[in-house]
């Protein structure tokens, strides 16, 4: 399989280095570029006279710096593997739909993302990202499980 680009959802949870080994596992050989891709969600900002929350735009600014700090520390223990990689931050809501569209419209060859793997009503509460970016995306999706990434790196050395 020849990957020229691999987009790599990365949510900063520990099953983030998870997800990135499974690309890094596709990308070892090839001259594949990586792009590791953070939604980052506006915060809540309480407004105590309404009773109401809006995105405050200086708590995204500092979220965005902090998420492009963490996006470098990432990028870092990426270099050592020798694979060119490059990251995105993008400021949304709608996650699913920012990482599949992303993916769209630079031309990625395969989207990776992890699953929490949640169940019954944390599922249906939270919603889960990655079976979103399944049904949307236009091209491949990879999802690495937070508790058994082992079959990604398998499943990349049988390709």
């Amino acid at each position: 399989m020849d990957l020229q680009k691999i987009l790599v959802a990365i949510d900063f949870s520990p099953s983030s280095q998870h997800v990135i080994e499974a690309a890094l596992a596709f990308a070892r050989g090839q001259s594949t570029r990586i792009v590791l891709l953070h939604v980052c969600e506006p915060p809540p900002h309480a407004a105590r006279s309404r009773g109401l929350y809006f995105p405050s735009p200086e708590l995204m600014v500092d979220a965005l710096t902090h998420a492009r700090r963490q996006l470098e520390t990432y990028r870092t223990r990426c270099a050592v593997n020798g694979v060119d990689v490059d990251v995105a931050c993008i400021p949304t809501e709608m996650v699913a739909e920012a990482i599949a569209g992303y993916a769209t419209a630079r031309g990625f060859d395969l989207i990776v993302v992890g699953s929490h793997g949640r169940r019954g009503l944390r599922r249906f509460m939270l919603g889960s990202v990655a079976e979103k970016v399944v049904r949307m995306a236009d091209r491949p999706v990879l999802t690495v499980h937070a508790h058994d990434p082992t079959w990604a790196a398998a499943a990349a050395n049988a390709v």
